[in-house]
């Protein structure tokens, strides 16, 4: 199994990001070349493996392209200035993504609200158009079909209970 296996999301790969950068952050305090040679590479892989690959992931993929060569730089100084941007654009990335969330679920609640509404006016409609219905049969053949309207009646008012519950 990889590092990689099990990662999926928008949030589980900005947190994969996060802890790459924690090692990255580590290893740019080091004058271990080897170190941050391996933290670089880290990196790219996670470039090459993170998916699906659309705009969010691909945010993420820059900020790692960045920090990969950021490691690479010549003074502790630039390799730690270098990290300390990618955290902050990781964190900014990562508050606007969850606005843009935050704001596409209040436009699905206004959504299944205003189907809701039009299917409460729909039930009203129909409850009145069968009661008037009902109340037009007079004659003894007309049984069945009272009897049918009835039944349609009292299940077009218990879906419209449900829904004005929810």
């Amino acid at each position: 199994m990889s590092e990689w296996d099990g990662i999926s999301g928008f949030d589980g790969w900005s947190g994969k990001l996060r802890d790459l950068l924690k090692d990255a952050n580590a290893a740019a305090r080091s004058e271990d070349i080897e170190q941050r040679f391996e933290a670089s590479e880290r990196l790219t892989q996670f470039v090459e493996n993170s998916r699906p690959n659309d705009e969010p992931i691909k945010a993420l993929d820059d900020i790692a392209k960045r920090a990969a060569i950021g490691l690479l730089r010549q003074t502790i100084d630039e390799r730690l200035a270098s990290i300390v941007e990618r955290n902050g654009e990781l964190a900014a990335l990562g508050k606007k993504f969850s606005d843009a969330a935050s704001g596409a679920r209040k436009s699905a609640a206004a959504l299944r609200l205003e189907r809701a509404t039009k299917a409460l006016e729909s039930l009203n409609d129909g409850i009145v158009k069968l009661k008037d219905l009902r109340d037009s049969l007079k004659s003894a053949a007309d049984k069945d079909i009272a009897a049918a309207v009835d039944k349609a009646m009292a299940a077009a008012k218990a879906a419209r209970a449900l829904i004005e519950k929810a």
